[in-house]
Formats: structure tokens, sequence, C-alpha cells
């Protein structure tokens, strides 16, 4: 296993273990921004969700973080996609 996927395999097992309180490090933490963005190209993209899934994930990230600009909540519901195809 690359060094990556084994970083990413962690954080999915802390996820797993903790729960939604890892999600504001892996949103924030540059090195896992930038891991998780980079497996999310790997992926169908957030577009082919259903609608409402959609607006549930928006509204779930815009509560978690109201501080963060536009392409930074896009990145968070990016990387929270990806968590949940990863797990």
């Amino acid at each position: 296993m690359n060094p990556c996927e084994s970083l990413r395999h962690y954080w999915i097992n802390e996820f797993n273990r903790l729960g939604e309180q890892v999600l504001p490090f892996q949103c924030n933490s540059t090195l896992m921004k930038q891991l998780w963005l980079s497996k999310y190209k790997s992926l169908p993209s957030i577009e082919t969700m259903p609608e409402k899934e959609k607006k549930e994930m928006k509204s779930y990230v815009i509560s978690m973080f109201p501080e963060k600009s536009i392409q930074e909540k896009l990145d968070a519901c990016k990387i929270i996609y990806t968590i949940g195809n990863c797990l």
C-alpha cells in the first residue's frame, strides 16, 4: 500500500472509531485536504448524487463551517463525499 493510501486508511479507521468529530481536521488540514481531493478525482463527480443528498450535504457543511469561503465549503463537500465512498 502506498503512503497516501495508508494515511487515508488510517483516517477511515479513525472515522469508524470516533465518528464525525474527525471531519473538521480532515477538511482543515492542508495535507489531508490534498489526500482526499486527489482521491476524489477517481470517483464519480459529486454532481451525480441525487439532488436531495446534495442539499443535505450542503446544509451539513454550511453548519459545520459557516466561516469558510464557498470554495472551502465545496472542498469540504468533496472530502466528506470521498470519505463516505471509502467507508
